[in-house]
């Protein structure tokens, strides 16, 4: 037996892209005490049976329609919609004027509020958090206890997970991850595989692309680039207008600024968390004030291949510059 009946005398108008629907308010006819209801109470408003199912509810002023499903235990309520496709299960809680809708899934515990917005095939589980005016959308994953917020946008097939928290105006996309507890805020991105994770940093209009990975307690932040297959690691720092590229590693307490024409390094720790490694000061070397850093071949670099370097390392910084606007301009297209 159903926990609710429609009422076909209460009825509203939604304008959708599909056209005008006929939605209907719901009543309770039983207690459902996980979500305070009692017999008698009315809910919210959907457009058929199909919508809702289990000891879920939907409250409020929220709307349910499509073949959206509502089951489990879950809660729609404030002025939340949800539509398409998508589904809500579990415990999960969409409240406040957030969107779920196309081919969404939302489920466990996870919290959708604010104006976000769920869309595409994106799934958002677990205790996972996404309010404010976050979008997630694409095929992406955002589970664990994440915290997705602000104005942020999560695309692709980008992954955040663990307890990473992603806000402000960041932008994660492609096949990028963020997880342990990593946090990438300001302006900052990822895209392509880069992963930013365990205790890293990434914020300011910083950027990590390509198979680069950010890990350890490494800090990324002005306007630094990390691409191609470099490692910033440790407790590192990256900063200025420093790009970071080819199969570099940067760690222990080093820090790169685009205003250093050397590297300096404190080797105490990188004996101890990193063995294997060869020496800092002899895996790589700054070129300039350009901020790029490249490996060294050997010990004795040739002077004739040295000073052919900083015109190939320009053009590797200055086409990463234009990848990095374009995607800002098209980010704010949207």
């Amino acid at each position: 037996m159903a926990n609710y009946k429609i009422r076909k005398d209460l009825t509203c108008k939604e304008y959708s892209a599909e056209g005008i629907r006929t939605l209907y308010r719901i009543e309770a006819l039983k207690n459902i005490p996980e979500h305070k209801v009692k017999a008698g109470d009315l809910g919210g408003w959907i457009e058929s049976e199909k919508n809702l199912s289990g000891n879920a509810w939907i409250a409020d002023k929220a709307k349910v329609y499509g073949n959206a499903k509502i089951s489990g235990n879950a809660l729609i309520s404030g002025k939340a919609k949800v539509y398409g496709n998508a589904t809500v299960a579990g415990k999960a809680k969409v409240y406040d004027d957030a969107v779920i809708c196309n081919d969404a899934k939302i489920s466990g515990s996870a919290l959708i509020c604010g104006k976000a917005k769920v869309y595409d095939k994106a799934r958002v589980y677990n205790d996972a958090k996404i309010y404010d005016n976050a979008k997630v959308h694409g095929n992406t994953f955002v589970y664990g206890k994440a915290k997705i917020y602000g104005k942020t946008d999560i695309y692709g097939r980008a992954k955040v997970y663990n307890s990473a928290k992603v806000y402000d105006e960041a932008v994660i996309h492609g096949d990028s991850q963020v997880y342990g507890n990593a946090a990438v805020y300001g302006k900052a991105m990822t895209f392509g595989n880069a992963k930013v994770y365990d205790n890293a940093l990434l914020h300011g209009d910083a950027a990590v692309y390509g198979n680069s990975k950010v890990y350890g307690k490494a800090e990324i932040y002005g306007k630094a680039v990390i691409y191609d297959n470099a490692k910033v690691y440790d407790n590192a720092k990256v900063y200025g207008n420093s790009q970071i590229c080819d199969k570099n590693k940067i760690f222990a307490n080093t820090k790169i600024s685009s205003s250093q024409k050397d590297v300096s390094t404190d080797l105490k720790n990188s004996d101890k968390s990193d063995k294997k490694q060869p020496s800092p000061n002899k895996e790589i070397k700054s070129v300039g004030k350009s901020g790029v850093i490249e490996a060294a071949q050997s010990e004795k670099v040739k002077k004739d291949k040295n000073n052919a370097k900083p015109a190939k390392n320009k053009q590797k910084a200055e086409k990463a510059i234009k990848i990095i606007s374009y995607l800002l301009s098209e980010n704010q297209n949207q």
